[in-house]
């Protein structure tokens, strides 16, 4: 099985180098790991940047069977705006099926602390820079990058693994909401609260 990581940094930094303990974690479980770049905001906006992430995970499904992965079970995981990407490109098919990749190519996701799961919920009424940049003023774009607006019955949506550090609204509501979201769509999806770790725990395997 093949584990795509998309990394975090407010869609506007980060890296695929920041991978912690990850590649240890999920290769000593099997799996090959695989940690994929994007551009970043305001160099880009964020429908480019979801591109990005989808085209990479099509290069892997294209590619991975000479690394010794198995382009028939691939899985996401995300931090952060990567958490969102994952959330986005598991729920939203049009940005992997540019890219050549189906919602059932995917057996899993693992979401790690976004806050951006119902993105018009997150914008309406916000003055936060760091979410005006990333998602700008148009609703019509809120919709199409939220993860929760995107989930629907017999899409192939695959199973969810949310994980929310400590415990702090208003994470807890919107992964408590995609998850209700998810579940009525016929969707598996599993919740922790990680309240021992907080937004950027290195010290956590995930």
């Amino acid at each position: 099985p093949v584990m795509i990581y998309i990394h975090g940094g407010g869609w506007r930094t980060g890296d695929k180098r920041s991978i912690s303990a990850k590649p240890a974690y999920f290769t000593g479980r099997g799996f090959v790991f695989v940690s994929l770049n994007y551009r970043l905001v305001p160099a880009v906006d964020i429908l480019t940047q979801l591109q990005d992430s989808a085209n990479a995970i099509g290069w892997v499904k294209k590619n991975i069977a000479r690394h010794g992965g198995d382009p028939a079970r691939l899985h996401l995981i995300g931090h952060s705006a990567g958490a969102h990407h994952v959330a986005i490109l598991a729920t939203n098919g049009r940005f992997l099926e540019k890219a050549g990749v189906s919602l059932a190519d995917l057996k899993s996701v693992v979401e790690l602390d976004t806050q951006a799961l119902d993105v018009p919920e997150l914008m309406r009424g916000s003055d936060n820079d760091l979410y005006l940049q990333a998602f700008g003023k148009d609703p019509e774009v809120w919709k199409q990058v939220s993860p929760r607006d995107n989930v629907a019955k017999d899409k192939s949506i695959p199973p969810f693994f949310l994980v929310v550090a400590n415990e702090r609204d208003p994470k807890l509501a919107q992964a408590s909401a995609f998850q209700k979201a998810l579940q009525a769509a016929g969707v598996r999806c599993e919740f922790v609260e990680a309240s021992q770790h907080d937004h950027g725990d290195r010290k956590s395997v995930v």
